[in-house]
């Protein structure tokens, strides 16, 4: 075994975050930066290194929002100069500040699911649709035997991202799916896509109903029914094309 001495220290309060985003988002940054912001030299899911007037960033191109964007990693001391700077050199580009519940709607027109919200401690990633970030031929690492059960005794619910028809309501989070009159799943996110004009969420359905194209019913809060259809990715932009544009 190497002698190594490795310490393992959580900086994440040490750094400030800000997310850029939209199809604009690489042009106003590259004139703020010196390394190449092209999607050849720096493509989706990659990282650079560079610095905004003079202060050390790391540049992240991942996203929750559907779109081309970056996730900027700095020093926390530099937080609010850092926003004001951005939201001054973004004017020309009509740049606009945008909070939780709006990242929330993008993430959910693309059928991104949050663990602790659409997931719980019960929950196995296959059941989530993330089971192809599971390498288990490894030896072993935490919650291999759990895992591993799960994926032998196969899987009885799905987590599916779905669409209701134009004008229908919305249902609140946390309401149940019903099949033939009896409860086979719940909501777990339910907005209205201004982008898609019309419902879209994420719910708990049992897997033979979870095939893209089947309908389902969802009990709203006051008693009435509207017809969901299961996605079978993404609401918007389902090849992301613009995401790794």
């Amino acid at each position: 075994m190497e002698d190594f001495d490795v310490q393992v220290k959580n900086l994440s309060f040490a750094n400030a975050a800000v997310n850029v985003t939209g199809a604009a988002s690489r042009e106003f940054l590259q004139k703020l930066v010196e390394i190449d912001m092209s999607n050849e030299a720096f493509p989706y899911m990659c990282c650079r290194l560079a610095s905004i007037a003079g202060v050390p960033v790391s540049f992240f191109r991942i996203g929750f929002t559907g779109e081309l964007g970056y996730e900027i990693h700095f020093p926390a001391e530099y937080g609010e100069s850092m926003w004001k700077h951005l939201m001054v050199e973004g004017e020309s580009f009509d740049l606009k500040p945008f909070g939780v519940e709006t990242q929330r709607i993008l993430r959910l027109e693309k059928g991104h699911f949050i663990p602790g919200t659409d997931s719980d401690a019960l929950s196995s990633p296959y059941e989530t649709g993330v089971g192809f970030a599971i390498k288990d031929d490894k030896a072993d690492f935490v919650g291999k035997a759990f895992l591993q059960h799960f994926k032998e005794r196969g899987i009885d619910n799905k987590l599916v991202p779905y669409q209701l028809e134009p004008n229908a309501p919305i249902p609140d989070d946390g309401v149940a799916v019903l099949e033939k009159g009896k409860i086979a799943g719940r909501v777990t996110s339910s907005r209205l896509s201004p982008t898609m004009k019309r419902g879209i969420g994420l719910a708990w359905v049992r897997k033979d109903m979870s095939e893209a194209g089947n309908n389902f019913t969802i009990r709203l809060a006051n008693g009435r029914d509207v017809v969901a259809t299961v996605l079978d990715h993404a609401a918007y932009d389902p090849e992301g094309l613009q995401l790794k544009s």
